[in-house]
């Protein structure tokens, strides 16, 4: 299956991965929380309860 990955913000933050690459876990939640005009925060769940 092929993504595709886009790089966004003013470089404020630091790179992560979350992934269930190795375990088979998949999306169960995505959350955006917006203010104004931009995006504030964006939070992931997966199936097997890893939060980011």
């Amino acid at each position: 299956m092929a993504t595709t990955l886009q790089l966004i913000g003013g470089g404020g933050g630091c790179s992560f991965e979350f992934h269930g690459m190795n375990n088979g876990a998949t999306l169960k939640k995505i959350g955006v929380a917006v203010e104004a005009w931009r995006v504030k925060v964006v939070r992931e769940e997966l199936v097997d309860r890893h939060v980011a």
